[in-house]
């Protein structure tokens, strides 16, 4: 909800938000944070804006890619940070994610810390790159990478609460994430295939 609260107050902006005005507001060391904001979009109904799943899944991959490295600072190209959306798209897909968000933080608790800690933590970081750079394959199939998204999100929760039950969860969405993208691409080849 903190983050929630903060990405509103860039909102309440006179400006259309830029993907650089996030970072300034949770600064270039808060890597959890902005994995969060990026699967939070992707869930978000901003997905349905064409490319925009294409983006964050980009932001996904390179904010999970540094931390996997061990980057101490985040670093996004410049382009990326130039991208916008309007203040009202953003307002309104906050209120949307309200309440997912009040959930989360009302069941997030350290458990299973074992899974979250060294070396074992590496698997949900590297599946957080994996889901990112998967996203654009999944745009052709509307709000599928939202599944994804919420992988990211559950992984995120249990970096930053350190409960091992979030990447179980995160897990359970990965592989529901792999059956759509079975079925698409599998449909999509039998259909070549056959003619």
């Amino acid at each position: 909800m903190d983050i929630l609260d903060k990405l509103e107050t860039l909102g309440r902006a006179d400006h259309d938000v830029k993907l650089e005005h996030v970072v300034q507001a949770f600064g270039r060391t808060a890597f959890v944070p902005m994995l969060m904001v990026h699967a939070l979009i992707v869930l978000s109904p901003l997905s349905g804006i064409p490319f925009l799943p294409t983006l964050f899944g980009l932001l996904i991959a390179l904010t999970a890619l540094q931390m996997v490295l061990g980057k101490r600072r985040l670093w996004l190209p410049g382009f990326l940070l130039r991208r916008e959306v309007s203040s009202r798209r953003l307002l309104r897909a906050l209120s949307w994610l309200r309440r997912p968000a009040d959930w989360l933080d009302r069941r997030a608790k350290r458990r299973f810390t074992v899974l979250t800690g060294q070396p074992l933590v590496v698997i949900p970081q590297l599946t957080c790159v994996a889901c990112g750079a998967a996203m654009p394959f999944l745009e052709i199939v509307p709000f599928s990478s939202s599944l994804l998204a919420a992988a990211v999100l559950c992984f995120s929760v249990s970096f930053l609460v350190r409960d091992g039950l979030f990447i179980i969860l995160g897990g359970v969405f990965v592989g529901l994430a792999l059956l759509v993208l079975g079925l698409v691409y599998g449909g999509a080849l039998m259909a070549l295939t056959a003619t």
